[in-house]
């Protein structure tokens, strides 16, 4: 199937970050950027957000690329809806609030509707429990804020916000109702919805899949499935609205930068393979994005520079090269259009009932045509024959000229070659009569030559329409390449001087490039030729097991001599400092504990090999009031150990701590209690809320990698008890872990 590619999109996040980002966002190359517009402290869209509006704007459009512009809730002072969003008869609070977004998405729509490809209109609606936005008064406000934007700027394009699409839930339960309630309650006019096409937000398979077939073969699955949901609530496939996936990603952190710079190219690739599908975007650029959440950036951090990117950036980028290249310009689908409707006039032509044969040929609707010599299509005729004119400066019409002309030459070649003179003794042979040949075998071979002199002449029309197609998509192939240019592979290799280094991605993760793209080498066919030499394969290596085991910090204490009361008070000083041992990702660790529960060194300190590994960290004698260091082999999960640390966020030098039984001691610092909740804290709080998931972690907005880097330091991130991405009953179960885990709640 030949791949269809509109547009390959980058999520940039908020206008404010797009002057910034501008530069890294056109070299990766993608046809659009998704670009959210808030008030960000302004109390209305005055003159100055709108200017600082239309200069982030700008400075993408200087860069060429094309932008959908999102408009949410925090278009208003009052980003919760007030009230707009329940099901239920709004007062007149939510109408004055759903008059002022309208309002105000219509001011911005003024003002740069004319420079913007797209307006996508209240995104993931459906995200929580209950849903974010009753559907509804999703179908409602999508109405009134279409009707808004395209009042301001006519012929605006629409995309509804995205629907959250997971593993668990496909959106399309949401898309019904809103749909029944919208067609039911007469909220679209004319019974149609007010989008052009539906955002999707693919949040499938966290953890990366578990191959690339796999992964394709789920992303194709519900973009089809969606698809074809829209046909049926429309009830007309020709005309239901567009599908395009405005968000998809992975988070690194959990799933390693090499695995997700595979899925960054699968999942680009399979997306965009479907026709019905008009863009698949990537969330987003950097993990400062707050559409994203986690290590889902293809840099990290917020910034952009070399140091900054992770193998994803290339992925994104070489696929977006290889997605230019493989996909045909505008003027080419103009130009293969046209040809396959000449070739349908010229077929209806041929099928129309030909006129008697005693008319005379003056009298017929077509002309009478001598039939050519059949042309011989299996010879080439030489480059210099048949050279494609330049077309660099010309109009549409001297290229459909040259086209003809190219074309013409071509049959002319072919004549030529029809007519040329045969073989020495090919006459004689053509001459001589089989011996065996009858009257009737004769007579049956002159009807059969008859039949094939009308389907040459019917072959060398299409012939000659053929190679007048080929000689267009010739032309237009050579537009805007320079004399010399070398034609490139599908995935070219990019080339490096003079562009800032980066990290190589690694070969099982680059694009493929096997040798069943190379062109195959010609078969000999002399007579006598030996047979090549069948190809030896390397027999298969046996295969084998590894088990191994990761300690987590009580197995660790107890392999120093730990038990009893003493154990339990170490685990419960862990607790406090880092919210329990059993979840502690490899690294070094601090708690305090009285001086006087290690005045003596346990039985077996030093000794007992702690069920895992050849040595383990040793425990010092500090003075009363110091620390105890948990060594860098503590972990919780046998998955964590096993991650990139950088990917996992751990933050700290594995195996710094360790020292060999017996080594002289080194200090500790002294660490004092910390008052409040830690960042490790957090981290476990939110961990045991999901349920021993990292799910809710991914919807809080929060960096696990920026928490993980300084675990032990106060929190002072969000309020917790208002992360926007977490429903009232999550809220509830991460205030219970945090109260366990402060020792303030129920015995």
């Amino acid at each position: 199937m030949e791949m269809r590619i509109d547009r390959i999109g980058l999520d940039l996040g908020t206008a404010a970050q797009a002057e910034a980002h501008a530069a890294a966002a056109a070299e990766l190359g993608p046809d659009m950027v998704r670009l959210r517009f808030g008030l960000d402290g302004h109390v209305e869209p005055d003159t100055a957000f709108l200017a600082d509006a239309g200069r982030a704007v700008d400075a993408l459009r200087a860069r060429g690329l094309r932008i959908l512009a999102v408009v949410d809730s925090d278009l208003t002072v009052a980003p919760e809806g007030m009230g707009a969003f329940l099901d239920r008869q709004p007062g007149p609070l939510a109408r004055a609030w759903t008059d002022e977004m309208a309002s105000n998405a219509g001011r911005l729509a003024a003002s740069i509707g004319d420079r913007v490809a797209a307006w996508e209109i209240l995104p993931l609606p459906n995200v929580g429990s209950p849903p974010r936005i009753a559907a509804g008064r999703w179908a409602s406000l999508l109405g009134a804020l279409a009707d808004a934007i395209r009042g301001a700027a006519p012929g605006a394009s629409i995309v509804s916000g995205a629907l959250a699409s997971s593993d668990t839930d496909d959106g399309m339960d949401y898309l019904r109702a809103a749909w029944r309630a919208a067609t039911s309650g007469g909220l679209w006019p004319e019974g149609r919805p007010p989008f052009d096409g539906l955002g999707l937000r693919l949040s499938l398979l966290p953890d990366g899949g578990d191959s690339e077939a796999a992964l394709a073969a789920t992303l194709r699955e519900r973009a089809s499935r969606v698809i074809e949901t829209l046909s049926e609530l429309s009830g007309d496939p020709s005309g239901s609205p567009d599908l395009l996936v405005t968000g998809l990603s992975w988070d690194a952190s959990r799933i390693g930068e090499e695995l997700q710079a595979r899925n960054v190219w699968t999942a680009l690739n399979a997306l965009t393979e479907l026709p019905a599908l008009r863009t698949a975007v990537w969330t987003g650029l950097t993990d400062a994005n707050p559409h994203g959440g986690g290590a889902t950036g293809l840099c990290r951090g917020s910034e952009t520079g070399p140091e900054a990117r992770r193998y994803a950036w290339r992925a994104f980028r070489d696929f977006a090269t290889y997605a230019r290249q493989i996909s045909p310009s505008p003027l080419a689908e103009a130009m293969r259009d046209a040809a396959r409707e000449a070739e349908d006039a010229a077929a209806a032509q041929a099928l129309a009932p030909a006129a008697p044969a005693s008319v005379d040929a003056s009298l017929r609707d077509e002309p009478t045509l001598e039939q050519p010599p059949d042309p011989a299509l299996a010879a080439e005729p030489p480059s210099e024959d048949l050279a494609t004119p330049d077309l660099s400066d010309a109009g549409l019409g001297t290229m459909a000229e040259a086209e003809v002309e190219t074309a013409a030459a071509r049959s002319d070649v072919g004549a030529a070659d029809a007519s040329a003179p045969l073989e020495p003794g090919s006459e004689a042979r053509a001459a001589e009569p089989e011996a065996a040949e009858t009257d009737a075998d004769q007579a049956m071979d002159a009807d059969q030559a008859a039949d094939a002199d009308h389907a040459a002449a019917s072959e060398h029309g299409l012939a000659r329409r053929l190679a007048a197609g080929a000689a267009a998509i010739a032309a237009l192939a050579g537009r805007g390449r320079s004399a010399g240019d070398e034609p490139t592979d599908p995935t070219p290799a990019i080339d490096s001087e003079g562009a800032e280094p980066e990290p190589a991605l690694p070969d099982r993760d680059a694009p493929d490039t096997s040798e069943e793209d190379a062109p195959a080498e010609p078969r000999s066919e002399a007579p006598g030729a030996a047979a090549p030499e069948p190809i030896a394969l390397p027999e298969a290596e046996a295969e084998a097991q590894l088990s191994f085991h990761i300690p987590n910090a009580e197995e660790v204490l107890r392999g120093r001599g730990f038990e009893g009361e003493r154990l339990a008070t170490l685990l419960a000083a862990v607790k406090r400092r880092y919210g329990g041992h059993e979840w502690l990702p490899a690294g070094d660790y601090t708690i305090t504990v009285p001086g006087s529960l290690l005045a003596e060194a346990p039985a077996g300190a030093g000794e007992a090999d702690g069920g895992a590994t050849d040595r383990d960290p040793v425990i010092d004698e500090p003075d009363a009031g110091t620390a105890i260091a948990d060594g860098g082999e503590a972990s919780g999960q046998a998955g964590g150990a096993g991650q990139d640390q950088d990917a996992q966020g751990a933050g700290a030098a594995a195996g710094g701590a360790l020292a060999e039984p017996g080594a002289e001691p080194q200090p500790i610092e002294v660490v004092a209690a910390s008052t409040g909740l830690t960042n490790q804290q957090v981290l476990s709080a939110l961990y045991r809320a999901g349920g021993g998931t990292w799910t809710l972690f991914e919807r809080s907005g929060l960096s696990l990698r920026e928490l993980a880097a300084a675990r032990t330091q106060p929190y002072r991130g969000p309020e917790l008890s208002s992360l926007a991405g977490l429903g009232d009953a999550e809220r509830q179960a991460l205030q219970h872990e945090i109260e366990d885990l402060a020792g303030t709640g129920p015995a």
